[in-house]
């Protein structure tokens, strides 16, 4: 299994929303993210993984401990689905803990507006996956 990214948030959310075309330009959708039940069929097996992100600060081994949310892209607003194939699968990780001095004041942007945000812990690790209706 490829794992991609660690979403680090100080909470969770359950709105992935992309940047406005006046502020910047991503090639990322919008994500509406819906809370998972595992109907083990097959049971997710807890699985190691090594993690390197951006920040550098809390890398190693993390676990994904059980699905968490499901997210599908969205049209928000009327923007449109860059790519309608795209969806997020969200694990609930533990990993290695963040030392409070040591802890990233990240600026971010989007159409929701401008914050100042620290990163405190990592807790979601978020997978691209495909998608079937059963």
């Amino acid at each position: 299994m490829r794992l991609f990214s660690v979403f680090l948030t100080a909470a969770a959310v359950f709105l992935v929303a992309g940047a406005h075309p006046a502020t910047a330009q991503f090639n990322l959708d919008h994500y509406k993210c819906y809370k998972v039940k595992d109907l083990k069929n097959p049971k997710f097996e807890k699985t190691t993984v090594s993690l390197t992100d951006q920040f550098g600060i809390v890398d190693g081994d993390y676990e994904a401990k059980k699905p968490f949310v499901f997210c599908n892209p969205v049209d928000k607003d009327g923007e449109g689905i860059l790519n309608t194939d795209d969806y997020l699968t969200c694990y609930k990780a533990k990993g290695p803990r963040m030392d409070r001095s040591s802890r990233p004041n990240v600026q971010v942007v989007n159409q929701l507006g401008t914050l100042q945000l620290q990163a405190k812990k990592a807790f979601l690790l978020c997978v691209p996956s495909t998608k079937t209706v059963i």
